[in-house]
């Protein structure tokens, strides 16, 4: 990953969300080629699990990497179908919704995609309970977790994190000095 002063040390968590894996009719793909992007990119890999597609436990789930982590990822989900919740499930946090997230990769992706890219309802949002932390989700395709994990974890998530963690560090001092 980018290390830069205005750069933050991401700390990833991915919840994988896939019937079919998760109950064991396919293999999982996601994490074990997500950790050789994390790794190769000098990133730190917390927790990769494979939950149903179920909002309760995908909730859940996110809400235990929030303890571990500061960028929890949902990947799958993202789709038109009954059964693309990720995107649910990011908006039922209270924080600062990221649409521009979203749009990066679809744009990103489109060169490769095409217009299947903008099928795409890729979402984040800024949460700061029960600690300052991003949580995304994005398109399932082993594929394409590589492509966005390469572009976000570059630049886009650490510089994020840190603008956002300056703002909360400066608001903690802030209420701090009003007590």
């Amino acid at each position: 990953m980018c290390r830069r002063s205005d750069h933050v040390e991401v700390r990833l968590c991915i919840v994988v969300t896939s019937d079919s894996v998760a109950y064991g009719l396919k293999k999982d793909e996601v994490c074990p080629s997500a950790q050789a992007v994390v790794e190769e990119l000098g990133g730190e890999l917390l927790k990769c699990i494979v939950v149903p597609n179920s909002v309760p436990i995908i909730v859940n789930e996110v809400r235990d990497c929030l303890k571990l982590c500061n960028f929890a990822l949902i990947t799958g989900g993202t789709g038109v179908s009954e059964h693309d919740l990720s995107t649910d499930v990011v908006k039922q946090f209270e924080g600062i919704e990221l649409p521009e997230l979203g749009e990066l990769l679809r744009v990103a992706s489109y060169s490769t995609v095409g217009v299947r890219a903008f099928a795409s309802r890729s979402i984040a949002k800024l949460v700061k309970y029960p600690r300052p932390a991003l949580i995304a989700a994005i398109p399932g395709n082993p594929n394409a977790i590589r492509f966005a994990l390469r572009i976000l974890l570059e630049d886009y998530v650490p510089h994020i994190l840190f603008e956002f963690l300056k703002k909360s560090a400066a608001q903690h001092i802030l209420e701090g000095n009003r007590s």
